[in-house]
């Protein structure tokens, strides 16, 4: 019985670990999904996440996610049975932190890629962040 308790107790702690960098982790997650062809993977809940989540439905890189218990699903799109996205690169992280003006998107912009943008109005994508005129952190790229 002792043992019981002492090993639920282990897993309990095992189970809540924190994780630093929870967009990281997703990025991750996505990409390694997509590397074995998975239509679906699950990231761990967050409210930054789910508005990462719905820029990329929106721009098209993604069908789309649901909510389940204190994770996202997230179902992967696929072309011709290649992924909608080759990477998704962080440009800021806790570390470093990287910044755009609008002058810095509007000569980025020329890429192939979508910034997604963390603006004093919320997160936008780096075309909505042009039409709005404004700049700010850079959360990733994704191309």
């Amino acid at each position: 019985m002792l043992l019981l308790v002492k090993f639920l107790a282990f897993q309990n702690l095992v189970g809540n670990l924190m994780i630093n960098n929870i967009i990281a982790d997703s990025f991750s997650r996505i990409k390694n999904a997509q590397s074995a062809h998975n239509l679906e993977t699950t990231v761990l809940y967050s409210k930054f996440m789910l508005e990462v989540l719905v820029i990329l439905r929106n721009e098209g890189y993604i069908r789309g996610f649901s909510l389940d218990s204190g994770e996202i699903k997230i179902f992967l799109k696929y072309l011709n049975k290649k992924p909608m996205f080759r990477n998704i690169n962080l440009i800021s992280k806790p570390s470093r932190r990287v910044y755009y003006s609008i002058s810095n998107l509007l000569k980025k912009n020329t890429q192939t890629g979508t910034f997604v943008i963390s603006t004093s109005q919320g997160l936008f994508s780096s075309r909505d962040a042009i039409k709005k005129n404004l700049g700010g952190e850079v959360v990733c790229y994704i191309n």
